[in-house]
């Protein structure tokens, strides 16, 4: 079994194929489960390098999310170099070799790796039993506005409105704050006073007035997470 080549380069399309897109396999997880991997992260662990499998379920030019049945990790290609799609998608099974980007996966919700050239990715074939991948985010970013605490005075919080065309759900929301010591995690149930099934509409607002650095994310499972606002920072 031979390497792809899943970083486009120039003569790319000389290459061979070997018996790639033909073997199938179950593709069961690394020696790094994901969900087990993310759930260090949560816990202020800075994993350096890891080894990971599982399979591809959503793939752009430069980035692609890995289902292992345990949990997601978004992978990227240093400098946003792009994968060669001609020889590597969605179906895979395939061995990463990366980096953890520990802060980045605290702030944004989810499991960041990132791979420093495309031998690090070994692909085995079309796994057979693929898992499902995470939920596509909704149409639902937020805008900032800072609230101003008058003349003098610092910001006294941030608003956040819900500026797209969907509604998610309140039980779905949270707010992320300062990875950089201790995580902290609050719901948007707690400080908009929502019943978990209220449906967070376009036009629907709250005021989050914690110090700290924050992002609101929009998390419909354990393991993922999305970025749903830019981020702030209260004094």
């Amino acid at each position: 079994m031979q390497r792809r080549d899943v970083l486009a380069t120039v003569g790319a399309a000389g290459l061979t194929a070997g018996c790639f897109g033909i073997l199938e396999s179950k593709c069961a997880p690394g020696d790094r489960e994901l969900g087990a991997l993310y759930e260090s992260v949560l816990d202020m662990e800075n994993p350096d390098q890891v080894s990971i499998r599982g399979t591809v379920t959503r793939m752009s030019d430069s980035d692609m999310i890995v289902a292992d049945g345990t949990g997601y990790a978004e992978v990227s290609t240093p400098l946003r170099k792009k994968f060669n799609t001609d020889w590597f998608g969605t179906g895979d099974c395939v061995e990463v070799s990366a980096s953890v980007s520990a802060e980045y996966s605290r702030d944004m919700g989810h499991l960041a790796l990132e791979i420093d050239e495309g031998e690090d990715i070994e692909s085995t074939g079309e796994t057979s039993d693929p898992p499902s991948g995470p939920p596509k985010e909704p149409d639902a970013f937020f805008e900032l506005e800072y609230q101003d605490g008058g003349f003098d005075e610092p910001t006294t919080g941030v608003k956040l409105t819900h500026d797209g065309s969907e509604a998610v759900r309140a039980e779905n929301l949270e707010v992320r704050l300062d990875p950089e010591s201790d995580l902290e995690i609050v719901p948007w149930t707690e400080f908009a006073d929502a019943d978990p099934e209220t449906e967070v509409g376009p036009g629907d607002s709250a005021v989050f007035e914690r110090r700290g650095d924050g992002h609101l994310i929009w998390r419909p499972e354990k393991h993922w997470g999305r970025a749903v606002s830019s981020g702030w920072e209260l004094e």
